[in-house]
C-alpha cells in the first residue's frame, strides 16, 4: 500500500494496530491466534481515537460498550440467583461424591488382592496389543 497515494494511511495503521495486539497475546506455539481476535476488537473499538475523541463503539451507535467493569452493582436478584446457583453446585458436588463411594464400594465387592511380588510370572493377554 506505500505506493499507493490514494490511501490516507489509515487503514495500514489500524490493521498495524490489530497486527501489534495481537502479537502480545500469542504463546511460544503461535497456533491459538485466532481465539484472541474478540477480545482485540472489543479492546481496539472500545479505545478513544485520538483525532476524534470518541470510540469506534461511540461513533457507530452513540454509546459505548457496556463492559463487565462499567455494569451497575450486583441487585438484589443477581445476588439471590447467584445464591441459589452456588447451593446447587454444592449439592451437585456432594452427590458426585456420593455416586462415586457408592460406585467403588460395588466395584471392590467382587474385587480379590492380588497376591503377588516382584518377580512372580504372569499371563499377558494379547487381544488388544498390536504385535507383529
Amino acid at each position: 500500500m506505500a505506493y499507493h497515494p490514494q490511501t490516507d494511511g489509515l487503514s495500514e495503521r489500524t490493521i498495524r494496530s490489530v497486527v501489534d495486539t495481537l502479537c502480545c497475546c500469542l504463546d511460544s506455539t503461535h497456533e491459538a491466534w485466532d481465539e484472541h481476535l474478540d477480545a482485540i476488537e472489543l479492546a481496539l473499538n472500545s479505545s478513544v481515537s485520538a483525532s476524534t475523541g470518541l470510540t469506534p463503539f461511540e461513533i457507530l451507535y452513540g454509546e459505548n460498550v457496556r463492559l463487565p467493569l462499567t455494569l451497575p452493582a450486583a441487585t438484589d436478584a443477581a445476588t439471590s440467583f447467584l445464591s441459589r446457583r452456588e447451593t446447587a453446585r454444592l449439592r451437585a458436588a456432594d452427590a458426585i461424591q456420593e455416586a462415586q463411594l457408592r460406585q467403588a464400594a460395588q466395584i471392590n465387592q467382587h474385587r480379590r488382592p492380588a497376591n503377588m511380588t516382584v518377580g512372580d510370572l504372569v499371563w499377558l493377554s494379547t487381544k488388544h496389543l498390536k504385535l507383529p
